[in-house]
């Protein structure tokens, strides 16, 4: 039987996670940890990509976000939570999030051991999928956007602008790059320097008097490096 326990580790203070994983690794090799972020919409991103049993969760992500704050973005928890943190005032908090435990720092290796060995006693409690969203973050908070909501992504200098079904759009506050790296599935495409697009929109493709495609209302331009790449997707 394998009694592997997969987690992950969301502390803002890169010491503090590298510390909590060199400990993980000394007194709990059962628990494979699959990745570390150190900002709210990083973690949001970790979490849905690897899936894991067990995040450890510090309270304090940023100067005015929280790991409380990650709970509540995310629709559907299936996981466990730890919160491992300096701050010893909000246990009720996380009694009402439903945490697992709540460990404080410095940690203590044997109170993480005995939460690792309760944590394996425990059966998973059914809960629906969590759907395969993706974390925009922008100037108002993260945002969870489903991959078929998104039309299109326009580049605006260091911004990238999200177009999205019903006249709707968000504004990432990273660039087009960033945003390419979000997008990793075959579904989205890079055809311009400027513009990646969601391929299962396309109302049209014009590869004459001028390259573009038509998504909705939109024009949107091909650059020649992509267009033979688009092509193959409709032709």
């Amino acid at each position: 039987m394998d009694l592997t326990q997969t987690a992950v580790i969301i502390d803002d203070e890169i010491h503090a996670a590298n510390n909590l994983e060199l400990i993980l690794n000394k007194y709990c090799p059962q628990v494979s940890v699959l990745g570390k972020a150190h900002t709210l919409s990083d973690g949001i991103q970790l979490i849905l990509k690897s899936d894991p049993q067990i995040v450890f969760l510090d309270i304090s992500l940023s100067a005015d976000e929280t790991g409380f704050d990650l709970l509540d973005v995310l629709p559907a928890k299936n996981f466990q939570v730890v919160f491992v943190t300096a701050h010893d005032n909000f246990g009720m908090d996380a009694i009402k999030r439903h945490a697992f435990d709540y460990i404080l720092k410095p940690i203590n290796y044997r109170e993480l051991v005995k939460c690792v060995q309760d944590l394996a006693k425990i059966t998973p409690k059914p809960t629906s999928p969590t759907p395969k969203l993706i974390p925009i973050p922008s100037l108002d908070g993260t945002h969870l956007i489903h991959p078929s909501d998104i039309l299109f992504c326009q580049a605006d200098g260091s911004y990238t602008k999200f177009h999205l079904e019903n006249n709707k759009s968000l504004i990432l506050s990273k660039s087009i790059k960033h945003a390419e790296q979000l997008l990793i599935s075959n579904e989205f495409l890079r055809i311009h320097r400027s513009y990646i697009i969601n391929t299962t929109k396309v109302n049209k493709l014009h590869t004459h008097d001028g390259k573009y495609v038509e998504i909705q209302s939109h024009i949107i331009p091909i650059s020649k490096s992509n267009l033979e790449k688009l092509s193959q997707i409709y032709l």
